[in-house]
């Protein structure tokens, strides 16, 4: 039989999703305040919000390149 491991100790890999997710959340998050104070129309705030909410990571990005 193979070495079991315990299901309570983590994982390098549950560190990784961990932090992908703690990142995608503070992008998502900074992306929604600046969204929020910069004045644009209500379509491209719904948009823009849409990106940033719909695509994890690469929309808060796309958002900060195109802002």
């Amino acid at each position: 039989m193979g070495a079991s491991r315990s299901p309570l100790v983590p994982t390098l890999w549950d560190y990784m999703w961990a932090f992908l997710a703690a990142l995608a959340f503070l992008l998502a998050l900074i992306a929604i305040v600046l969204l929020v104070k910069d004045r644009h129309t209500i379509k491209s705030t719904l948009v823009s919000l849409l990106l940033v909410l719909g695509v994890p990571i690469i929309g808060p990005l796309l958002y900060f390149l195109y802002r």
